[in-house]
């Protein structure tokens, strides 16, 4: 699936749609919050044997990496629509990146595929067709129109309606 000597970082949902990281001959990390997340015995019996093999590090974030990808995801919109475990998941692929490591993250997760292209990490989908194009969101209010940019609320200002997202213009 992947040449070279890279690293995979994967998200819950690639170990969610059936990826085995026991199945190749790649590093594979994942954030202790992402493997948190993984409750079916089925999944969680492919984390234990890909770790257990020492085909998978489960690893957590650096403070310093968080914080650039909250940054990131604010600038893209994306801030509201990430858990702290597809944040860890997005910093643990830029630490790595940093380091000069060849890195995808493989997730089904369309905020995470964004902010990771914004921060210029390759990603790869499991079961999904993936973002073919970096986007910019914006919140607007659907009953009164007005618009507040990358703003991390949830209600309008004005009429107290809840905010919805598009794409930037």
């Amino acid at each position: 699936m992947y040449k070279g000597n890279r690293i995979v970082v994967l998200d819950s949902s690639a170990i969610i749609n059936g990826y085995d990281p026991s199945s190749t001959m790649l590093r594979h990390f994942i954030s202790s919050k992402a493997a948190e997340e993984i409750k079916d015995y089925n999944s969680k019996a492919k984390i234990q044997r890909a770790v257990e093999i020492g085909k998978l590090t489960v690893k957590t974030a650096k403070y310093e990496f968080i914080e650039e990808v909250k940054k990131a995801a604010l600038e893209t919109g994306d801030l509201h629509y990430l858990s702290e475990a597809d944040i860890e998941t997005l910093a643990i692929a830029l630490e790595c990146v940093r380091k000069g490591m060849k890195v995808v993250i493989l997730t089904d997760d369309y905020s995470i595929q964004n902010v990771a292209n914004h921060l210029q990490i390759e990603t790869r989908s499991v079961m999904m067709k993936g973002i073919s194009k970096k986007i910019i969101w914006i919140r607007y209010c659907p009953s009164c129109g007005a618009t507040y940019g990358v703003e991390n609320i949830d209600e309008c200002r004005i009429c107290g309606s809840k905010l919805k997202r598009k794409p930037k213009a």
